[in-house]
């Protein structure tokens, strides 16, 4: 969801504002998230798998120096 994102403050009130005014917007994004939410988050197995990977991955990155 890259465009939730904000860099700023005004960012922020643009696309909370977008998005009070797009309901239909809303109803997806809730949609989505279950969606991932049960993809991820409720699947402790996967979740835990790809966390460690992550972990891993800043571990490396770090010991390189970046």
């Amino acid at each position: 969801m890259k465009e939730l994102v904000a860099y700023s403050d005004e960012e922020y009130v643009d696309i909370v504002a977008k998005l009070a005014a797009d309901r239909e917007r809303i109803s997806e994004l809730r949609t989505v998230s279950r969606e991932r939410m049960r993809e991820t988050i409720c699947n402790p197995g996967q979740f835990v798998q790809e966390l460690e990977a992550t972990y891993r991955q800043m571990w490396e990155r770090w010991c390189h120096g970046e």
